[in-house]
């Protein structure tokens, strides 16, 4: 079972991520001082339930292979909320560490 929009959104701001809106979808920032990062793209829920999004998952080992070009997994290959919660706090404290 695909997470929903509502969860996603909910752990994205739960781990502190800045959230804005654009026509392609809902992004969400990581901050730090003046420099940041959008962390997830395009997050959108789909009509039959569930949602569509991209994280940014290339900094983490073990799903550097299954990214695109950009460095992107999409969001339906995520199993389960705490395995996206484990990965975004992986990606934030990444870039927590070189900003």
């Amino acid at each position: 079972m695909y997470l929903d929009y509502i969860q996603i959104r909910n752990v994205l701001l739960s781990l502190g991520l800045k959230e804005h809106s654009n026509s392609e979808g809902t992004h969400f920032t990581f901050f730090k001082g003046d420099k940041h990062r959008i962390i997830f793209e395009r997050l959108r829920p789909f009509k039959n339930g569930g949602a569509g999004g991209y994280i940014y998952a290339k900094v983490v080992d073990e799903y550097r292979n299954k990214c695109s070009k950009n460095g992107h997994i999409c969001v339906r290959n995520i199993e389960n909320e705490n395995e996206l919660r484990n990965l975004l706090e992986q990606v934030i404290r990444y870039f927590g560490n070189i900003y």
